[in-house]
């Protein structure tokens, strides 16, 4: 669970995005990914409008949101961009502090 201005995003194992407004408790997007299993990190990278997921399918997906929807693009026009070659599930993102 990660929280952002006014909404809550949530994922799991439906292998989607959840975006509720705190307040009224509302679903307000549902973002589908194309990750193949459970979703069990959310990394929101300070100062940016970049959301890491990660997976038990072993991969990374690196999304640009903004407005509590997906937007723009990373790489190639696209919404999302993948980082394979992980051998294990995906537990853990951490944003490092470089000075």
């Amino acid at each position: 669970m990660i929280q952002i201005n006014n909404s809550i995003l949530i994922a799991g194992d439906n292998l989607s995005i959840n975006f509720y407004e705190i307040k009224s408790k509302l679903l307000i997007n549902k973002l589908k990914t194309d990750h193949s299993q459970c979703i069990w990190k959310l990394l929101l990278l300070k100062s940016t409008d970049i959301l890491l997921t990660g997976s038990d399918d072993s991969t990374i997906k690196i999304w640009n949101i903004n407005n509590y929807s997906i937007k723009g693009n990373l790489k190639d026009d696209q919404s999302k961009y993948t980082i394979q070659g992980h051998k294990s599930w995906i537990f853990s993102l951490i944003q490092l502090k470089y000075d």
